[in-house]
């Protein structure tokens, strides 16, 4: 009580012009030195802010508190405070935090600060911190920013996690062991299954941590579309996911989008039909999902579509017409739509159709004559429903 006191103290004396502005500066100069307590000392720096107070002693206590301080939320502080007051002497502190902040509180406090600013010198500033953070082209790192808008607050580390969980190895991601992978500036595949987690608790299995996780994700943001070169996209695990954006067609380079155990999406846009290189699909576990789009046909490239589920019967009711379309479709996987009753006349027309999984669909009577000009087809009408809980593969 007595440390705010002062505080307030000083700001009245000041006010009231008791004490002159060398004679606070040294008290909260002396209050900033020796106080270990953290909320005094952001106090004093508010103060500081508020009045207004600048001169060489401030600014070299405020540059050493930025690169010494311990604790982010003063570093935060500190940091909106050099940009705002010494912008001339802030590019080398600047510089320095860059390269070695591992605080998203402190990034993201100057994040802000910075795009505040139009000087030419601090719009270059934010490009190298947002660069050396998630190395890619400023545009494509909207996408990830609005990603972190989504939830209240961020991790104190989270810093370190994108550079930890960054490849320029595309098998890193497509085995879960990096959140994404970057080639000449561009993100070129995304796993996001360890969103606002650690990795360590997925490559664990810690299955609980991961779906508290991730439970409040309902949707993604629409700036995906700015991920021109995306060829793999995981969303598995997000059983809380129920749409995606229309934006999602803007993906046109994308190869695979795995939407596995994505237990509560309801639906896919019809811009979907614009993916015309991806080559697999894979829905299995997305047990609300009813309908799948007509524009499904254009997917000219695609090899794998993988509906239904192996924990239980799903929602899905219908085939389009126009998945005779899919001219290069190999493997096609209903297992469990226990609400499909027919299947579409034109099956007849996927001539490179090697594996078709009826299992479990029981409603289903009977097959359309077309079927019979499908040579080498497997038809797999019976196989068991898994019950444990997901396993390794999963993730």
């Amino acid at each position: 009580m007595q440390d705010n006191f002062n505080i307030q103290k000083l700001r009245n004396d000041y006010l009231k012009k008791i004490i002159t502005e060398n004679e606070i500066v040294k008290l909260i100069i002396s209050i900033l030195e020796v106080s270990n307590t953290p909320q005094l000392v952001i106090e004093a720096l508010e103060l500081i802010e508020e009045l207004s107070l600048k001169n060489r002693s401030i600014y070299e206590l405020l540059e050493d508190l930025l690169i010494s301080e311990e604790n982010p939320m003063i570093r935060s502080v500190v940091a909106k405070m050099i940009i705002k007051f010494y912008l001339k002497e802030a590019v080398s502190p600047l510089k320095w935090t860059i390269q070695n902040e591992k605080s998203s509180i402190v990034f993201k406090s100057i994040f802000e600060a910075l795009n505040n600013s139009e000087i030419q010198l601090i719009q270059t500033l934010k490009k190298e911190l947002l660069h050396s953070i998630f190395g890619v082209q400023e545009e494509e790192i909207t996408f990830f920013l609005d990603l972190e808008s989504i939830h209240e607050e961020l991790s104190v580390e989270k810093i370190d996690f994108f550079k930890k969980y960054r490849s320029e190895d595309i098998s890193q991601v497509l085995k879960g062991k990096a959140l994404y992978a970057v080639k000449n500036g561009h993100v070129v595949a995304l796993n996001l299954f360890g969103w606002e987690t650690d990795f360590e608790s997925i490559l664990s299995y810690n299955y609980q941590k991961f779906r508290k996780a991730t439970s409040n994700i309902k949707s993604l943001p629409r700036s995906i579309a700015l991920l021109k070169q995306l060829e793999h996209l995981d969303l598995s695990n997000f059983d809380a996911l129920e749409t995606l954006p229309h934006e999602i067609g803007n993906l046109t380079n994308l190869r695979i989008l795995k939407l596995r155990n994505c237990t509560f999406l309801k639906y896919l846009p019809q811009s979907v039909g614009n993916l015309e290189k991806l080559e697999v699909l894979d829905l299995s576990n997305s047990f609300y999902l009813e309908t799948i789009p007509d524009t499904i046909g254009k997917l000219v490239n695609l090899r794998e579509l993988i509906l239904g589920s192996n924990l239980g019967y799903v929602m899905l009711r219908n085939l389009p017409n126009t998945i005779g379309d899919l001219k290069r479709l190999e493997v096609l996987k209903l297992k469990s739509c226990s609400k499909l009753t027919k299947i579409p006349e034109s099956i007849g027309r996927l001539t490179r159709l090697k594996i078709l999984n009826l299992s479990h669909c029981i409603n289903l009577k009977e097959l359309p004559d077309s079927i019979n000009k499908i040579k080498s087809l497997e038809i797999i009408w019976d196989e068991p429903i898994e019950t444990e809980k997901l396993s390794s593969n999963d993730f």
